[in-house]
């Protein structure tokens, strides 16, 4: 199967994406730059804490991260094959609909502002991306009947629930379109923000791009209820776009040669 990504809207490039040039010469918001991402989300973006000491292990991200500075988008590309395992291969289809479905929940979430020194500042919206590609994913999504059981951190069984683990998806034929918007924030570095155990002494801290961290997260409080915390809730928050917002900082700075500062402004918290 060929290249599909999610189908964008028209140019609608806004008057203040017209790119400019400096005194110095230097072409401004004219350029788009792709760069593979491949790191581990939980040394780069947040850390994980059992009783105030640090989980061990990776949780290994890839995705591809294109800053389109001509068009003021940020977008997030991410390649998945998909594979009947233990299903049937009429279902694959569907299972692609829904991940594209559950990707598309996260578009006009996020938006995330580059202040160029040279260039000045704008605000870049992030769009999410699913391709399917059986020669080069970044993901298998494996389509079970039902799904095999998984361990937390913690070492507990679970059963019958979709997961990631490493570059693997796993979900289930009954696998609804809130649970592949909530698996692909894994795709692109967002840990669980609920509790893999019963003593309530969980927490998770995510690193904002300016290098500080953020306060930690107590897992399972009714109040702070997520996207990545509570099943049917789609409700996301500014620190799920600071693992992009790192990215997409270093990518610019690489390219431009410039101290780019970028923060996430869209949500406000």
């Amino acid at each position: 199967m060929g290249a599909k990504p999610i189908p964008e809207s028209p140019d609608t490039r806004a008057d203040d994406a017209a790119p400019t040039t400096t005194a110095s010469g230097a072409c401004c918001w004219c350029e788009d730059y792709p760069r593979e991402v491949s790191t581990n989300a939980r040394q780069d973006y947040y850390r994980r804490f059992y009783g105030g000491a640090a989980a061990s292990g990776r949780a290994p991200v890839k995705f591809r991260l294109i800053a389109a500075l001509s068009t003021l988008e940020i977008k997030v590309e991410i390649r998945f094959h998909f594979v009947n395992v233990s299903a049937s291969l009429e279902q694959l289809p569907e299972c692609e609909e829904l991940t594209r479905a559950g990707a598309n929940r996260w578009n006009n979430q996020l938006k995330i502002r580059v202040e160029d020194p040279e260039c000045g500042t704008k605000d870049l919206k992030v769009v999410f991306m699913v391709v399917n590609s059986a020669s080069s994913p970044h993901y298998t999504i494996k389509l079970h009947n039902p799904i095999p059981p998984t361990q937390t951190d913690k070492g507990d069984t679970v059963l019958g629930r979709a997961y990631v683990v490493g570059d693997v998806m796993h979900v289930g034929i009954d696998t609804k379109e809130w649970t592949f918007f909530h698996e692909y924030g894994h795709c692109f570095g967002l840990p669980d923000e609920y509790g893999y155990s019963d003593d309530f002494t969980e927490q998770v801290v995510y690193l904002r791009p300016d290098g500080t961290q953020d306060p930690a997260i107590g897992v399972d409080r009714p109040a702070q209820r997520t996207s990545m915390s509570t099943h049917g809730i789609y409700t996301v928050r500014a620190r799920h776009g600071y693992g992009i917002a790192i990215e997409l900082q270093k990518l610019l700075r690489e390219k431009l040669g410039r101290t780019v500062r970028c923060t996430v402004v869209k949500p406000t918290t």
